[in-house]
């Protein structure tokens, strides 16, 4: 598969998970929103890990491709911990990756990275 399709799906999945992920940080914890909300957050985050290792300059990974292997993984055992009860933990677990989303975000808008160049050939 081209990797413009890897691309594209992961803007599509990484976007909404940039967006919603801060609004389910700050707002109230526990209700039915949030259990729904985070569900689908955590669905957005693991397929656009998966995703991004599709996502490739010259036929590499980079180190962010790390990111999205430790994401799974954190997002994975924080879905556990809200699930068997343990919050703290569960806190822990989500806050991490929907940081290292922005901080990736950021990264990836070099002009030398691909999401640089497409955002440049925009403007």
């Amino acid at each position: 598969m081209p990797t413009d399709f890897f691309l594209y799906s992961h803007l599509a999945t990484i976007v909404p998970a940039l967006v919603s992920g801060p609004f389910i940080l700050w707002r109230k914890k526990g209700d039915s929103l949030h259990r729904w909300s985070g569900r689908i957050w955590a669905s957005l985050m693991i397929v656009s890990s998966l995703l991004s290792f599709g996502v490739q300059y010259n036929d590499r990974l980079s180190w962010l491709h790390g990111l999205s292997a430790v994401t799974i993984v954190s997002v994975g055992i924080g879905v556990h911990m809200a699930r068997t009860g343990r919050i703290e933990q569960h806190k822990r677990y989500m806050r991490g990756p929907l940081i290292g989303m922005w901080i990736a975000f950021f990264f990836t808008l070099h002009p030398e990275r691909m999401l640089g160049k497409l955002f440049g050939s925009l403007f």
